[in-house]
């Protein structure tokens, strides 16, 4: 999606291209999610569209429970991370490193490649650990020392046409996925900590909750990613 994105919104027609495969990817999840078992809720509530009060309830709901506020929190923090990290992306692409908006394009094939390749990772190692979240840390310090990697060799625009697989772009190319595939080791263990702790009969709140704080920070993270732009 990272990828195809933004190949067709360089392309002629490009904005509709996009929508088009939105609203189609919209319309196939929703076909495909007729075909998904059901899950009756344990007793039936009236709907209550007060949203900010019921957001509140629900968030208070969760952060009484052991074991799931922070990862949630930690989860969000993963997803603020990554808004501005692609937000900026285009800028940094354009002017430290002379790319095309296909150079633009396949970055973020590779962000997506890298963070696939952690979440492998991390299913594989969680199983094997005593306390995944450890790993957690590892990865968050790891990731964020392929990005200052990054920032160091990158301090001063790079000079003539730049070559994505060359001598200049291939060390780069190698830190972004391993930075994004530490993010993923990162956040699976968060995601499954807090599913696997979410008591039954309230875990699609708690989904809820997740789902809230995410676009929250995300959202947070775009505008931080705007202010820190206008500062240089």
């Amino acid at each position: 999606g990272l990828g195809l994105g933004g190949y067709f919104v360089e392309a002629g027609n490009g904005r509709f291209i996009v929508s088009a495969m939105l609203i189609g990817a919209a319309a196939i999840g929703a076909f495909l999610s007729t075909f998904l078992p059901e899950a009756p809720p344990p007793g039936r509530e009236p709907v209550d569209w007060n949203i900010p009060k019921i957001a509140y309830r629900y968030v208070n709901e969760a952060a009484k429970v052991p074991g799931v506020l922070w990862p949630i929190l930690a989860n969000g923090y993963f997803w603020m991370i990554g808004a501005m990290v692609l937000a900026n992306m285009p800028i940094f692409m354009r002017d430290h490193l002379g790319g095309t908006g296909q150079d633009y394009s396949l970055l973020n094939a590779v962000f997506a490649l890298g963070a696939g390749i952690g979440s492998i990772i991390a299913g594989i190692l969680a199983s094997r650990l005593k306390e995944p979240k450890v790993m957690s840390a590892i990865a968050l310090l790891i990731g964020g020392l392929m990005l200052v990697i990054v920032y160091v060799l990158t301090r001063v625009p790079l000079e003539g046409p730049f070559d994505f697989f060359g001598a200049q772009g291939l060390p780069l190319i190698i830190l972004f996925v391993m930075a994004s595939a530490a993010n993923g080791v990162f956040s699976i263990p968060m995601l499954a900590s807090y599913q696997a702790n979410a008591p039954k009969k309230i875990s699609a709140r708690i989904m809820g909750v997740a789902n809230m704080t995410n676009g929250l920070l995300a959202t947070i993270g775009a505008i931080l990613a705007s202010l820190f732009r206008q500062i240089g």
